[in-house]
């Protein structure tokens, strides 16, 4: 089976309709040095050069989280997510740093994520989309 080209005014118009549905406002750094955050009690990537800054959206992966048991026997729970942002934004890469600076859901503003991946479409794509996982892991007790 084919795929069945667009015309140029149609991709124009689906590209419209991606950036109209991300709700959200996001920005992108590269990734800054790492430091240690006293209230977080753990090293934390601080942000360097802006790559980005304006709509985006951000959904949980089908599959949220990946557990990664340590060596002391602690289970690290890193929630996956995937992002979108316009299709003409140039320069996304694994490792940059993307923070909500707005969002309806307003418990989302600030947090933060490291870009894991970016997916590279073809000239019909309507959106940039890249994989996520959010900065702060969580972690559970080891069960005696």
């Amino acid at each position: 089976m084919s795929a069945i080209p667009l015309t140029p005014s149609e991709l124009a118009e689906a590209r419209r309709m991606q950036a109209e549905i991300m709700t959200s406002r996001v920005r992108i750094n590269q990734p800054g040095k790492t430091v240690y955050d006293p209230h977080a009690g753990q090293e934390a990537l601080t942000e360097g050069d802006m790559v980005y800054t304006g709509r985006g959206r951000i959904q949980p992966v089908t599959e949220t989280t990946t557990r990664v048991v340590t060596g002391g026997g602690e289970t690290v729970i890193r929630d996956r997510y995937v992002a979108a942002v316009p299709w003409d934004v140039a320069g996304i890469m694994p490792g940059q740093i993307l923070t909500i600076t707005q969002a309806q859901a307003v418990e989302t503003v600030g947090q933060r994520y490291q870009i894991t991946s970016v997916d590279r479409g073809d000239g019909f794509a309507t959106a940039r989309r890249f994989h996520l996982e959010l900065l702060g892991e969580r972690a559970e007790k080891p069960t005696p």
